[in-house]
């Protein structure tokens, strides 16, 4: 945070905010489908509008904020109106739920109009924030991997529309194909993306670890994910084995590239125990490892295993992406909070320090019941054990809730000596 320009706490709090009220919405639509999701039925349209609360609603959303709050700490700059970031964030919001309810009562006009604004709000935030990059005073490639994450974005949103197109009869796509192809460029092309730019810089300060990635490995990495998720979207497309493989491969090697040196900061870290936010990295570095895997099997098996690709699917959402954006929200969020709420009253008596806004204990059990979670409802849908599953997808659901917990206390925590709401000292 150190610089000229600081971000702005109520832009990436409202962000981070947002995205966590999606991801109550999401975890207990998960709780509520996860029979439907064991029995490998993933073309539900129940299941396509959770998988957007998910993906759409809390990672695109959560992410979004986050690259506020990086772009000045990092970069150095910030974004170039903040009014613009304001209004991309409301139609971001409202074109996600129209989107969710156009799935869910399957209505073209709303998936169309949910499209169109969400569209004009992933334009809005790209103009926002990508030109910055190039007036960076530093880490100008990290600026990199969030201009190739956008274009799987837009990727994604261009493949999305085609089978909107296709809906309304104007061509015809590819159902299968296009499903896979536009799951692929939004998590692999914008989320892991995004992921791999930040945690190459955020996971070896946030573990304590004295190791960097390597600057030949840091300039591939993305140019290599950014080409095999092409590639295996066009394979997909065009229906054709060969280049869907070849993509294959390519991701593979830089999923490999990153995460031999993700564990190589693990287990350089600076503290052995482990708190809440490094337990869910760590989390979110087992699902990636055994995502990779399992991605393998499902498009070898292709429609004949649906128990693997929804696994493979709710790996990457769940369990990488998932638990990477809940193990950053306890590093950003109490952060971004103890400056907003308490920088102006330091060394005045009974303001509380940073780690005396956390609650340790509390931290823990939300990352504990998330991992237990995961551990219960992956295996179950793999095996099609709804039972599991459903247990599975509450205890994920008790931990976003805990997590909740956990922060809307830092934003409620009353300074010693100071009135509380209500007149309570």
């Amino acid at each position: 945070m150190a610089g000229q320009v600081a971000p702005s706490f109520p832009l990436v709090a409202s962000h981070l905010g947002a995205g966590f009220g999606w991801a109550l919405g999401g975890a207990a639509g998960l709780a509520w489908l996860a029979p439907v999701l064991a029995r490998g039925q993933f073309l539900d349209p129940r299941v396509l509008a959770l998988t957007h609360l998910f993906t759409l609603g809390w990672l695109s959303t959560s992410i979004t904020g986050v690259l506020y709050q990086i772009f000045p700490a990092m970069l150095g700059i910030g974004e170039r109106s903040r009014r613009v970031a304001w209004l991309a964030l409301g139609l971001h919001t409202t074109g996600t739920a129209l989107l969710v309810t156009g799935l869910l009562a399957g209505t073209r006009s709303l998936q169309s109009l949910g499209w169109s604004v969400l569209f004009t709000a992933v334009f809005l935030t790209a103009w926002n924030l990508l030109p910055q990059r190039r007036r960076a005073p530093r880490n100008r490639q990290l600026g990199i991997y969030i201009s190739y994450g956008h274009m799987g974005f837009g990727f994604a949103m261009l493949v999305a529309g085609a089978r909107i197109g296709d809906a309304f009869g104007w061509w015809t796509t590819p159902r299968l194909g296009l499903i896979a192809a536009h799951f692929q460029l939004a998590i692999a092309g914008f989320v892991t993306m995004t992921a791999f730019g930040m945690g190459s810089r955020m996971l070896p300060m946030f573990f304590g670890a004295q190791a960097r990635l390597p600057t030949t490995v840091d300039r591939w990495l993305p140019r290599a994910l950014g080409t095999g998720t092409v590639t295996i979207a066009l394979g997909l497309i065009l229906s054709a084995p060969v280049l869907s493989w070849a993509g294959i491969g390519i991701t593979v090697a830089a999923a490999a590239a990153f995460l031999r040196h993700a564990w190589e900061w693990f287990a350089g870290r600076a503290r052995r125990a482990l708190d809440a936010a490094t337990t869910l990295l760590t989390i979110a570095l087992v699902a990636l490892t055994t995502a990779v895997p399992l991605g393998v099997v499902a498009a070898a098996r292709g429609a004949r295993g649906p128990g693997w690709l929804t696994t493979y699917a709710v790996t990457l959402i769940a369990g990488w992406a998932g638990a990477l954006v809940l193990g950053v929200s306890y590093r950003v969020l109490p952060t971004l909070t103890w400056h907003h709420r308490f920088a102006a009253r330091m060394g005045r008596p009974g303001t509380p320090t940073l780690p005396q806004t956390l609650s340790p204990r509390l931290g823990l059990t939300a990352a504990g019941a998330y991992g237990a979670g995961l551990a219960a409802l992956l295996p179950s849908l793999l095996l099609a054990h709804t039972g599991g599953a459903r247990l599975g997808a509450w205890l994920m659901l008790a931990g976003i809730v805990a997590t909740c917990a956990h922060h809307l206390r830092m934003f409620t925590l009353t300074p010693r000596g100071q009135a509380a709401p209500g007149g309570i000292a």
